[in-house]
């Protein structure tokens, strides 16, 4: 969770990222056996331009599309952008305890 503006936010993502995924690996093991490593940054500042917001982003093939690998996954939740939830309830609820979470530091 991030409540103040990083611009090195992708980066600093990308890292932890890393990190979990190769401690994740046993030595003796096959690659095939390396768990998915997802990463979810709740972040309280707009770090992508679309008016979504929640975003999951994988490796894909940027002139095809096709999926890389979906072992390596970043979602990222923009508080700042929820506001497009109204009128669904249960976005609405959920919207709500994401932003008192966000706002107590005991929750976080």
């Amino acid at each position: 969770m991030q409540n103040r503006y990083q611009d090195d936010w992708p980066e600093r993502s990308i890292f932890y990222n890393c990190r979990m995924f190769t401690e994740g690996f046993i030595h003796g093991s096959t690659y095939g056996e390396i768990e998915p490593c997802l990463h979810v940054g709740i972040l309280d500042f707009n770090q992508l331009e679309d008016r979504g917001y929640h975003h999951k982003i994988m490796l894909m093939d940027e002139r095809s599309g096709e999926l890389y690998s979906s072992k390596f996954q970043f979602h990222v939740i923009e508080l700042s952008k929820i506001e497009t939830t109204k009128g669904n309830h249960y976005m609405e609820k959920a919207r709500d305890e994401m932003i008192k979470m966000s706002r107590d530091e005991c929750e976080r």
